[in-house]
């Protein structure tokens, strides 16, 4: 076999590997929709409080502002 053969054989077996990749791509997103699917039906969607937000977010910035203040202690 010459370097063109070679490269024919070859660039026909990628061609043919690409074709089943994108075949098993769809595949795999059928099924992630399906399961997808199946698990939101007996999931109620969480949500959270404005209150419950609030106070995250002021313990988070509590957090913060001790850490800054430990921080420019020890510099």
């Amino acid at each position: 076999m010459n370097t063109n053969q070679i490269l024919s054989t070859l660039r026909k077996q990628k061609k043919k590997i690409d074709g089943e990749r994108e075949r098993l791509h769809h595949a795999i997103v059928a099924f992630e929709k399906l399961a997808g699917k199946a698990i939101e039906a007996g999931k109620k969607k969480y949500r959270m409080s404005r209150s419950a937000k609030k106070n995250i977010a002021a313990g988070q910035k509590k957090r913060w502002a001790k850490f800054r203040a430990n921080k420019d202690a020890k510099a």
